[in-house]
């Protein structure tokens, strides 16, 4: 493991337990096993080293994204677990990092840039589903892109109700049945 890492790992480990703003730079170097200069050279605030962290988990839901759509399940099956993949992850990572939505929130623009690549990426692999349904006969969209823009994006209201408590079961009955929905629309049976 290259020291890189080893920093990364070592706020993940420290964020999760004591939360960012408790979090030093000093603590953050003890825990890697590195010197805070060191610390510096990987990352030039404790900020960017969180930006790095939500990179992280970023290729982590592009990697898992491309994973379950090249599988070899049903596409209905493929696109609705595709779907599933960011607001999964980010509920998962929420109740591990309650202070994660704050931040980000706080982060905003200057966040949006550095993730904005990944969100892409998997919306274009939802785009490509779509377009191979289209192909195939399951699906009747006349724009696969714009389709796929308001089917991936439908899914971040996650965020919403992970704000709001809501346990993961009812979370994945919810999203379940707003993938059914759109399946519907998609399908062209709503119509």
């Amino acid at each position: 493991m290259n020291r890189r890492e080893q920093v990364l790992n070592a706020a993940l480990r420290l964020f999760r337990r004591y939360g960012f703003r408790k979090t030093t730079v000093d603590e953050i170097a003890a825990e890697a096993g590195v010197g805070k200069g060191s610390v510096y050279l990987e990352f030039p605030s404790k900020e960017d080293l969180f930006f790095a962290l939500v990179e992280e988990h970023e290729r982590a839901i592009l990697a898992e994204v491309r994973l379950v759509a090249d599988s070899r399940r049903k596409l209905p099956k493929r696109l609705t677990e595709v779907a599933l993949v960011r607001p999964f992850r980010n509920f998962d990572e929420l109740q591990q990092l309650p202070e994660a939505f704050e931040m980000l929130a706080s982060l905003r623009g200057r966040l949006a840039e550095r993730i904005r690549p990944y969100y892409v990426q998997c919306e274009q692999l939802v785009a490509e589903l779509i377009r191979e349904g289209c192909v195939s006969g399951c699906f009747r969209v006349a724009n696969p892109a714009a389709a796929a823009r308001v089917f991936y994006s439908a899914f971040e209201v996650a965020f919403v109700f992970t704000m709001q408590g809501m346990e993961r079961a009812t979370l994945e009955k919810t999203l379940r049945s707003l993938a059914g929905l759109l399946m519907t629309g998609l399908s062209g049976e709503g119509q």
